[in-house]
């Protein structure tokens, strides 16, 4: 907020109507999902998997290391699927805030907007915005899923010493 505040006027008049707020937006819901949901699960999940581990060694070393592999696996498929979902998101953002400075546009300027008959082509700007960032979210939940269903695979082989 600092930042915005200390630019001068030329720079603030040539952002879009709506795209701070926007961007103000999304990164406070991105901060706090990273907060609340995220970071908790990080820290329970990470002390269970490294006491699991300890365990495991200290009772059968052998399925103890074919274990080891699958986390290192699902920590591969993690690393290469949040990159994909990074990218996808900062997409839709994008799409978004674009879409929130042609909503705001069409406020501010109601008037002209209705005096020269222009609802139906703002409407029609407005709802490509929304159309282009539903595409981009359908693209991610292939992802998602994947990340998804890593964690609900129960069909890992059974070694027999």
């Amino acid at each position: 907020m600092r930042s915005l505040l200390s630019l001068p006027i030329s720079a603030v008049d040539g952002i879009p109507h709506g795209h701070t707020a926007a961007v103000i937006t999304v990164t406070a819901t991105l901060v706090q999902d990273g907060i609340s949901e995220k970071l908790c699960l990080l820290i329970q999940n990470t002390s269970l998997v490294i006491s699991a581990i300890v365990v495991a060694f200290i009772f059968n070393w052998l399925l103890a290391i074919v274990t080891v592999t699958g986390l290192v696996f699902a920590i591969l498929v993690y690393s290469l699927t949040v990159y994909v979902l990074v990218k996808k998101w900062n997409q839709i953002a994008e799409v978004e805030r674009k879409g929130a400075a042609t909503a705001s546009e069409t406020i501010a300027s109601i008037r002209m907007v209705a005096a020269c008959g222009a609802e139906g082509k703002m409407s029609e700007g407005y709802g490509k915005c929304v159309n282009e960032a539903s595409r981009y979210g359908q693209q991610m939940s292939i992802w998602v899923s994947l990340q998804s269903g890593l964690g609900k695979l129960k069909s890992f082989p059974t070694i027999r010493t």
